[in-house]
């Protein structure tokens, strides 16, 4: 939310000087990511006690008097703390004013909403024992050289500490009224790295905390392979693959194979021409050269002969002899980036720098991650409905998950079990395999049901143990031990 958004009279007024809240929050736990929350005063308020936990990644609060103020235990990293000064003076106060409750800063910067030459505090006191960290905070000579304060002269205990703290990303910066820790601290320790998660919020892990630099291990680690395409017309004589000689696509659409044979530009020249030529390929008007893409942020690089770059990419102009564009999502969704012909152009080469995003093994399972919970029967007794679940993190991991019946206690060998699933004289009850799912938020995991019919419940349901299975995206099939059902 936007708090700062001027119009007219009253409005231009209040986006000065109102004190409003963009955010307010009272909650166990709360995360934003690539969020910007602007206000003027008490921007971002929290309440409730210090076991209530923000997470803040890559989001920009600004403001310019106590914008981030409250209690709860906040964690920031990668943000943008930013001034929106005040009035005509352009005065800015205070970034932090937080109670008892830890404000964790980490790898921020200061910023100034209009490029004025300001200062201001890190914080101030809200009340005894106020509580705040600043790690490798880049100031950007936004603050000032006292950096804390104390909004009533009677408050005491305030804990402010600073540590790798610079004004342009390398000049150190330290504020007089701050304690400076050092990398043998507990207190640094404690919220620099890792740690923080079970020293300052209690073994919270947000979802977004997963995706920064600061990432714990997790069982599905996503890696990125990056391909760099070329198509040389500049050095060497590319196969347009169309004319006898392989050297033009004229009044016919063709395609051109780069330095990697898996990827290869769509050339539509209908109405149009690509020739390859001694040092260069002729580009004329109408011609139309499909690139694919395949992710978000891949990039295009178009370089033309001196001065003859009449195209475009993407849908914008070139303006000099290198052109380089970025693939957006609709980009991606189409499969390629479009260069078009606007006159008789000129092209050195044409290069692609393209991203694709492979997750390990998902077949990494050692063990069964399929909990049996229970069973009961339906009104009538004549149905016996039995349930499990699996962890969210493992759904993707498993392709089929089910449960054995059977009498005996200690099974090996489960090739061997199959029966009915009728009849109270059996000893030997069917697989079950759960075809129907359904989300449980409150236990976070995917519950599975099937229902055992004609059973009575005349079934001495303590003989029977059930063995949960679950089959892996691998193939594997991994298996529970007996868990004896209740009457």
């Amino acid at each position: 939310m936007d708090r700062t958004e001027t119009g007219t009279g009253l409005a231009d007024l209040y986006s000065q000087k109102e004190r409003a809240n963009a955010l307010a929050l009272n909650g166990k736990h709360a995360e934003f990511y690539k969020c910007s929350i602007l206000s003027s005063q008490d921007t971002l308020g929290y309440n409730g006690p210090v076991s209530n936990y923000a997470y803040f990644n890559e989001c920009t609060i600004g403001g310019n008097v106590d914008y981030i103020c409250g209690a709860g235990t906040m964690l920031f990293d990668k943000c943008t703390l930013q001034w929106y000064p005040q009035g005509s003076t352009g005065d800015v106060g205070y970034i932090v004013a937080p109670k008892t409750s830890p404000y964790i800063f980490r790898d921020c910067e200061v910023t100034v909403s209009d490029n004025s030459s300001v200062t201001g505090y890190y914080g101030r006191t809200w009340g005894n024992n106020s509580y705040a960290i600043f790690l490798n905070t880049q100031t950007n000579g936004y603050i000032n050289s006292t950096g804390w304060t104390k909004m009533n002269s009677t408050d005491s205990g305030e804990t402010f500490y600073e540590y790798g703290n610079t004004t342009d990303g390398s000049t150190s910066f330290t504020a007089s009224a701050g304690t400076q820790l050092s990398e043998s601290d507990t207190v640094y320790d404690q919220a620099s790295d890792d740690d923080v998660i079970v020293n300052m919020l209690d073994s919270w892990v947000p979802d977004y905390y997963i995706n920064s630099e600061y990432a714990l291990p997790t069982e599905d680690d996503e890696e990125s392979d990056t391909t760099t395409v070329t198509w040389d017309f500049q050095n060497a004589k590319t196969d347009l693959g169309n004319d006898t000689d392989g050297t033009s696509i004229s009044g016919t659409t063709g395609t051109v194979t780069g330095t990697s044979s898996e990827y290869v530009l769509t050339v539509d020249a209908t109405n149009g021409k690509l020739a390859q030529r001694t040092s260069d390929a002729q580009f004329n008007s109408g011609t139309i050269i499909k690139v694919p893409v395949q992710s978000v942020g891949d990039t295009v690089t178009v370089v033309s002969y001196p001065n003859y770059y009449y195209f475009t990419v993407g849908g914008t102009a070139a303006t000099s002899d290198t052109t380089e564009y970025t693939a957006t999502a609709d980009d991606v969704t189409k499969g390629y980036v479009e260069i078009v012909a606007t006159d008789s152009a000129y092209l050195y080469s044409i290069t692609l720098v393209t991203t694709t995003s492979s997750t390990s093994s998902s077949d990494d399972l050692t063990e069964c991650v399929f909990t049996y919970c229970g069973e009961g029967f339906n009104s009538d007794s004549t149905k016996l409905l039995v349930y499990g679940a699996i962890p969210t993190d493992y759904a993707e991991k498993v392709s089929e998950v089910g449960i054995y019946f059977t009498t005996d206690s200690a099974v090996t060998d489960f090739s061997g079990i199959s029966g009915s699933n009728s009849g109270s004289s059996t000893t030997v009850y069917d697989k079950i395999t759960f075809d129907e799912e359904e989300y449980y938020s409150e236990d976070g995991g995917y519950v599975y049901g099937a229902v055992l019919s004609d059973l009575s419940e005349s079934i001495d349901l303590s003989g029977i143990y059930v063995y949960t299975y679950v089959v892996t995206t691998g193939g594997n099939t991994l298996y529970s031990s007996g868990t004896q059902l209740q009457q």
